[in-house]
């Protein structure tokens, strides 16, 4: 059976990983801003601790790191570091979800709808139900490679749906007004 590496060897490694590279800038910018939304909410209408909202963007970040780590250490060069970062970026990824839906829990209806709300507790869900499948295989493919690679497959199959899944539920969240007085009805949306 022959693997596919696609991504693993020059010139495409170098493609890869300066897109991952971006991606995680992209993703650690996202998650600051959204820090400073959360932390400018919870100023007016005091949901949550403000050491959670630090808590999460720590995780995020912490996300991001192991994103560049895959992203720098190729899978055929330094598997054991670019796993790890798969690892850090994989399990920091999936809590940084869940910290954000109990912020987002917190905060309805003042900030969030309940739609909202329940489309992040599924993204959370579907997460760290693809976790279990991913260290799983990862770790038995080291050991019985190719009597696994179909199943370690589907791992990442799961784990690239998990995160498209997120990608198009992130692009139908939006917040329209950050300053809220608590006087203020709220519009149903």
């Amino acid at each position: 059976m022959q693997q596919i590496d696609t991504g693993a060897k020059p010139p495409e490694s170098g493609i890869f990983g300066f897109m991952i590279n971006g991606s995680a800038f992209l993703g650690a910018v996202t998650m600051y801003v959204r820090y400073l939304i959360v932390k400018k909410q919870n100023e007016i209408t005091d949901f949550i601790s403000p050491s959670c909202n630090v808590l999460a963007l720590c995780v995020g970040l912490l996300g991001c790191i192991g994103m560049c780590i895959v992203a720098s250490f190729q899978e055929l060069t330094v598997p054991a570091v670019h796993d790890g970062g798969a690892l850090v970026a994989f399990v920091s990824g999936a809590l940084y979800i869940l910290i954000q839906t109990v912020i987002s829990y917190r905060s309805c209806p003042q900030w969030s709808t309940p739609c909202t709300c329940h489309t992040r507790l599924f993204i959370s869900i579907m997460t760290s139900i693809a976790i279990i499948p991913s260290i799983l295989f990862g770790m038995l493919l080291n050991e019985y490679t190719n009597w696994l690679y179909g199943l370690g497959r589907l791992a990442a199959v799961i784990q690239h749906l998990t995160f498209l899944s997120l990608i198009a539920c992130a692009s139908l969240i939006s917040i329209t007004k950050i300053d809220w007085n608590p006087g203020e009805k709220v519009k149903p949306h």
